[in-house]
């Protein structure tokens, strides 16, 4: 992984969970135009498969929800079907997919509602 954290933490984009005092999962949240683009969700190993990525999912619509945009948007690579399985069963739906910065990738957006 070559992202460098120190910004996202600075500008408020990155959220953590915590579990006894550890970080167990993040999400990385900007805002593009109308919509809240998630550009990251990690959950440790251990703690995968009890939730936490779908907690993550639904911290970021109520965050785009407060902030006023319309809709959730994210990439994941094409290879992973099981990633896009997973967003398409959370209310996202595939808008493109490409060739991106070197990989083949599958946009998604899901749009809000309220």
């Amino acid at each position: 992984m070559s992202t460098d954290f120190g910004p996202l933490i600075a500008g408020g984009d990155l959220f953590v969970a915590e579990g006894a005092g550890e970080v167990v999962a993040l999400v990385v949240l900007t805002a593009h135009g109308d919509a809240l683009e998630i550009s990251s969700v990690s959950v440790h190993p251990e703690c995968q498969r009890r939730g936490l990525g779908r907690l993550l999912l639904r911290f970021a619509e109520g965050r785009a929800t407060a902030l006023g945009l319309k809709a959730l948007s994210l990439y994941t690579n094409a290879k992973l079907d099981e990633l896009v399985t997973y967003y398409a069963a959370c209310g996202f739906a595939v808008i493109d997919r490409r060739h991106d910065e070197g990989f083949d990738r599958v946009f998604m957006r899901k749009r809000l509602t309220g």
